[in-house]
């Protein structure tokens, strides 16, 4: 069952619209994910398991910074969301015409089967 139809636009560049949905998609997991990370080496750094490579600016260790950005951006990227997901350009055929058309007559069905 397909939880979600998405029709896609040609009007907007694609890697706006590729970072948009990776926002919309994975970015409460990755910030959740990075900020975890972030407390994690800013105590691991405050109980001295890590060295601090420079004076720590307001408080704030440089291992937060680097803890949080290295687990922000993979989450972000490559965290599998369990949503199921219709996208009318890779679902259906753009370069035959027959197949287009044949796709586009069964859509009520397709839409149907959606949340």
């Amino acid at each position: 069952e397909i939880q979600e139809f998405w029709s896609h636009s040609w009007h907007m560049v694609p890697w706006k619209k590729i970072l948009c949905l990776l926002m919309l998609k994975n970015g409460i997991a990755a910030g959740v994910l990075g900020t975890l990370a972030a407390l994690l080496g800013g105590g691991l750094a405050f109980l001295g398991v890590l060295p601090l490579a420079r004076p720590a600016v307001m408080g704030v260790s440089m291992w937060s910074q680097v803890f949080g950005t290295l687990t922000f951006f993979p989450t972000l990227f490559w965290w599998r969301n369990k949503e199921r997901v219709f996208l009318d350009c890779c679902c259906i055929d753009q370069r035959s015409a027959h197949k287009k058309v044949m796709a586009l007559k069964s859509m009520a069905g397709i839409l149907k089967g959606s949340q």
